[in-house]
């Protein structure tokens, strides 16, 4: 009886403490310069307090004359609100038709659950930017 006891008080302990707003996140750097991998340092992190949200950060760039391609996503622990408000960026810097014809996208990806921030492709454009944009433009 003691043991069951003591098993449910850890088990109550442990969920309380998680609930409280400790997230495990995936944290670091994943790049690849045209398709092969040169960095990955990708490791789960206990997130400090408040910082409840996962962020996945995806940079892509395209030389014009398309020889030199480089994607990079970065992961980290997040405040909720400082995700969000990078988030609010992607109609601009992700989605675009500048960030197309420029040949650089930075878009962000929140999430909520542990581990979660292991997105690793770029959302697509939106149907309206592909009509509107010729590919070489």
């Amino acid at each position: 009886m003691k043991a069951e006891f003591l098993i449910g008080v850890l088990v109550i302990l442990t969920g309380a403490a998680h609930a409280q707003g400790q997230r495990t996140c995936l944290v670091g750097v994943t790049r690849t310069e045209n398709g092969e991998v040169t960095r990955d340092d990708v490791t789960e992190q206990e997130c400090e307090r408040g910082h409840t949200t996962c962020q996945t950060k995806m940079e892509w760039y395209e030389s014009f004359d398309r020889e030199v391609e480089i994607f990079t996503v970065r992961r980290k622990c997040q405040t909720s609100a400082a995700c969000g408000s990078n988030k609010s960026g992607n109609r601009i810097n992700c989605f675009s038709n500048s960030a197309r014809r420029k040949r650089v996208r930075v878009c962000f990806e929140c999430c909520f659950g542990d581990l979660c921030n292991n997105q690793s492709e770029l959302p697509p454009f939106p149907e309206n930017v592909l009509q509107s944009v010729q590919p070489g433009k």
